[in-house]
């Protein structure tokens, strides 16, 4: 159902950019975006509990073992990533779209894409900073033979991590490739964006820093007379 939505919107919103009509009133444009966030948010206030997901997975609640069940229990990062995703695409197409909106619209959408694209690209670089360090310190207790219960803990903590920056670079990737897209535009947003994509200069993903390189290249440096 939430597909079918997703899918929906989207058609509408493109349709809407090329002079079409929008057939989706402005209150339901902002259900919609409720929608898609608060599925996001439920599906992060789980994930931000990396304890609390090891030690249900440890306990077998994380997998389906018993063959007789109907279905394996719901991947809540996997949710998060995709709901977010649809929200900040509806977001990214409305702030870049031609659609007739009111100046509330207009001023909902800003101030929601704002919100959205800063929690997900420093989360990013919290969940990288945590990864470096983590390996650092596995690394560190390999190499003192530390090879007892903390070795084991920290290579845990090591895979939850590495699978939570694998299932949201996609999505970091193309939040990126949107704000790309600005080019002059991103005058407008310089002030907030400016100080997430230094934060992503460091970071372990060669992508993200080539994608952050571009954007500096073609939006960035014209604004500073760097043709």
């Amino acid at each position: 159902l939430l597909q079918a939505l997703g899918d929906a919107a989207v058609s509408s919103f493109r349709s809407a950019s090329k002079g079409n009509e929008m057939v989706i009133a402005e209150e339901e444009i902002s259900t919609i975006f409720s929608i898609f966030q608060d599925r996001a948010e439920f599906a992060q206030r789980f994930n931000s509990h990396a304890s609390f997901r090891m030690e249900l997975s440890r306990r077998g609640f994380m997998s389906v073992k018993d063959s007789s069940a109907k279905q394996p229990p719901p991947n809540l990062l996997r949710q998060e990533t995709i709901s977010l995703g649809r929200y900040n695409q509806f977001l990214f197409l409305l702030h870049e779209g031609k659609q007739s909106v009111s100046a509330s619209m207009k001023s909902e959408v800003e101030s929601r894409l704002r919100e959205s694209v800063t929690g997900l690209l420093k989360r990013y670089v919290e969940k990288d900073a945590q990864f470096r360090e983590v390996f650092e310190e596995y690394q560190f207790s390999k190499k003192g033979q530390e090879l007892g219960e903390s070795n084991g803990e920290l290579r845990v903590v090591l895979t939850e991590v590495e699978t939570e920056l694998r299932q949201f670079l996609p999505l970091v990737l193309q939040t990126l490739k949107s704000i790309l897209l600005w080019k002059g535009d991103i005058k407008e947003h310089i002030g907030w964006v400016f100080p997430l994509l230094t934060g992503l200069m460091i970071c372990s993903s060669k992508d993200v820093r080539e994608t952050v390189k571009l954007i500096f290249e073609e939006a960035v440096a014209p604004l500073l007379g760097l043709n």
